[in-house]
């Protein structure tokens, strides 16, 4: 069966929902935008280049024009910047939470926290940002993947 055709009979519309993603401006975090996007739904981008989530917002607004884009920086190996983010998030009414950044093949070394930067990136900032903006989430029903 190809892809195109079992994600036709297998989502719907996300039209009035708001879906916040970290790690949106490559690979699967950038196709996923594209196709939510077609979806309907209203995004937040979460990344640390501010330069390139404005040129992805913008290609997102190309694929569908009537949708909402916001971007909010974050250094995932920076706790003041998480601290920061997440503030921004709490704003927002968000349905959907995906954490989609990760790092793996990077130099090692220790955050501010004294934590291993990878350790940090993949696990204690996705912790955090959920643990904070969880309550608001489920007031609106809405899923963390």
């Amino acid at each position: 069966m190809k892809i195109e055709k079992w994600l036709s009979g297998n989502t719907s519309s996300l039209e009035g929902k708001t879906v916040a993603i970290t790690g949106s401006t490559g690979g699967i975090g950038k196709e996923l935008c594209s196709y939510l996007a077609k979806l309907s739904a209203s995004l937040i981008l979460l990344d640390r280049n501010e330069k390139r989530s404005e040129l992805h917002k913008n290609e997102l607004l190309g694929v569908n024009p009537s949708i909402s884009v916001s971007c909010i920086s974050v250094d995932l190996s920076d706790a003041d910047s998480v601290k920061l983010a997440t503030e921004k998030l709490k704003e927002y009414d968000v349905d959907v939470f995906i954490h989609n950044a990760g790092a793996y093949s990077i130099p090692r070394n220790k955050t501010a926290l004294s934590l291993d930067n990878v350790y940090t990136i993949n696990f204690a900032s996705p912790y955090f940002i959920i643990k904070e903006i969880l309550p608001y989430i489920r007031k609106r029903s809405g899923r963390v993947v």
